[in-house]
């Protein structure tokens, strides 16, 4: 399982992430993108979905409360986020939080958010290396898991604790 969540809108390129599920699809059929979120653009993505015959790949669930959201991350294998225009990632942070590995392009501040250790950027709008970061991810469960483990020690420097350690520090200097 793929999941994205947020805004569905132009800005945020879900059509990427739909455009990759197709190609994800030819090796692993049964793959699910799971769409958290509400917006403007869910009419046309669901057009997309239909021109490309991936009616039975693909779930919306609308927008979640925090406890659902965790429970959809939880479930799922490999966070998805195609945005150009992040300058920061609340869903990306609270995916990587439950250890939820993360395949984004690099751009903006995603490259920032998604380390080495936590998953894999491609470039902007290149459907093809989205897709092959996707497949291998859910090819190499070992190399899944030890993302996982990266993106949660990495979402521990944004814990409440470890924020207002650094503003206490801030303050003290």
């Amino acid at each position: 399982t793929l999941v994205y969540a947020g805004r569905l809108a132009e800005e945020k390129k879900i059509d990427v992430v739909i455009r990759a599920l197709a190609l994800v699809q030819k090796k692993f059929p049964d793959v699910l993108l799971a769409i958290a979120g509400h917006g403007t653009q869910r009419a046309r993505l669901e057009a997309l979905i239909s021109e490309l015959a991936l009616e039975k790949n693909v779930k919306f669930f609308g927008t979640l409360d925090k406890a659902h959201l965790a429970e959809l991350y939880q479930a799922s294998d490999v966070f998805t986020i195609a945005s150009c225009s992040e300058t920061q990632s609340m869903v990306l942070l609270q995916a990587a939080a439950t250890g939820l590995p993360a395949v984004g392009v690099n751009a903006r501040g995603l490259a920032e958010y998604i380390q080495k250790e936590s998953g894999f950027l491609a470039a902007p709008d290149t459907v093809e290396e989205f897709a092959e970061h996707c497949i291998f991810l859910l090819k190499n469960p070992d190399q899944r898991l030890a993302l996982s483990e990266g993106a949660k020690k990495y979402a521990q420097k944004f814990s409440v604790k470890n924020i207002v350690d650094q503003w206490e520090d801030f303050y003290k200097q």
